[in-house]
Formats: C-alpha cells, structure tokens, sequence
C-alpha cells in the first residue's frame, strides 16, 4: 500500500512539476513519532487543552528534496473530517532549508486568494496582513506552529516562541484554508494529513 501510493505521488510530481507529499518512513519510539529524523511530541498542550498527533506528512520541494515534514494535532480525531470547523487545532511544520518571511507571505497570498472570493479577502484583509507580519527568516530545521483554540484567535509561534495571536474563530477557519480548503496550498498534503495515517 505504501509503495502504490509512492508511486502515484512520484508520477503525479513528476507530470505537474509541483510539491508532493508522502506519509512515509514513520516511526514511534516512547512518546514521540518520527519522520525523516525528526520527532514530533504525540501530544502537545496549547491554552490547556490536550491535543494529540492526528497526522504526519513529508513535504517535497521539486519533486527530489524533502522541504519539510508537517503534524496536525487535534483534540478528537474525529475532527479529521471537518478540520476548518471551530475545533482546537495545531499545524506544526519542521523546514528542511532556510526561507525569508517574504516567501511565506506570498505563498499565504497565493492560496488566500484561490480558496476565498473577493469579498471574503477584501473583509479579512487586515487580518491576514496582521498576521503575516509576524513570519520571520527562518533557518535549516526551524519549526513553525500554528495554533487555534476556541475562544481565542491564531497563533503562530517559532521555535516554542510565540510571535503573536490575530482574530478569531472566523478568521482562523479562513487562514487554514492554505492548508485544509478546496484549493490548498499541496492537495497532497492535505491528504496525507486527514487521512490521519500515524
């Protein structure tokens, strides 16, 4: 099972030249699980509130080099199923390579504006700056999480630092949508992670 889905991210990587991910090579030991060499808790706390490891996923830049690994951490894995609703969630990402604030703002854009219509930007649009500003250069093995609880806004924090919470429920569900909406920032991704394979 494993090799076939290989395959068909490998060919479909290789046909549109884009990102791909594979849930692969994953490992537990203790309270951790592990991809490519890198460990991800099986459950974190964020405002009180337990939430545990729902899904891992590799991230591919240009088909050959593994860019990032990503976790998603949700209360109750039921929530696998509707990840945009108003749920705590965690979305952790460990990258593989240094990337510049900027690279992240425009890609944040990219995907806003393929999964929101115009009047949506035009209503979140200070949101959304508000919370790109807070992306920092980052370097080789960095990590970024991004963190929403209910009764509370998103947050993004860079190596266990906390660089500061926009909006609300609403605007979360909005954001997430580089990730989780119809037109996502890698389909493959998105995939990998509510398929929920850990």
């Amino acid at each position: 099972m494993h090799f076939l889905r290989s395959t068909r991210v490998f060919q479909r990587a290789m046909a549109s030249l884009l990102v791909g991910v594979l849930c692969l090579g994953i490992s537990f030991s203790g309270h951790t699980a592990t991809i490519e060499d890198v460990e991800f808790s099986d459950q974190t706390t964020v405002d009180g509130r337990e939430l545990r490891l729902a899904g891992l996923a590799r991230l591919y830049y240009k088909v050959i080099f593994t860019g990032a690994v990503a976790g998603l951490y949700l209360d109750d894995r039921q929530h696998l199923d509707n990840v945009l609703a108003n749920v705590p969630k965690r979305l952790e990402f460990v990258y593989f390579g240094g990337l510049d604030a900027k690279d992240f703002v425009e890609a944040a854009n990219e995907s806003l504006a393929r999964n929101l219509n115009a009047e949506q930007l035009e209503r979140f649009s200070q949101e959304i700056d508000r919370f790109n500003s807070l992306y920092v250069d980052i370097e080789k093995n960095d990590r970024y999480a991004i963190s929403y609880i209910p009764g509370g806004g998103l947050r993004l924090a860079h190596n266990g630092e906390e660089l500061g919470e926009v909006g609300d429920a609403e605007f979360a569900a909005v954001y997430f949508t580089i990730w989780f909406g119809d037109k996502p920032f890698n389909s493959h991704l998105k995939t990998s992670l509510l398929e929920g394979d850990i």
